[in-house]
């Protein structure tokens, strides 16, 4: 029973993740930061991802 739930919890945060990868992208597609061509997309990590997202959607900065 231990192995499955360590099993849904993995997909759960997989899944989450993933989402929020989404998000990052979907939120820096819309600001014209980064570009739907633009093939480093895929290979931007969430931590650079929301880096970007922070420096583009702070407050203190606007």
């Amino acid at each position: 029973m231990l192995i499955k739930e360590r099993r849904r919890l993995g997909k759960h945060l997989r899944d989450g993740i993933e989402r929020l990868r989404n998000f990052y992208i979907k939120k820096l597609l819309e600001s014209g930061i980064l570009q739907s061509s633009d093939p480093k997309i895929t290979s931007l990590t969430i931590s650079e991802l929301a880096g970007i997202y922070k420096k583009t959607f702070s407050p203190g900065d606007k």
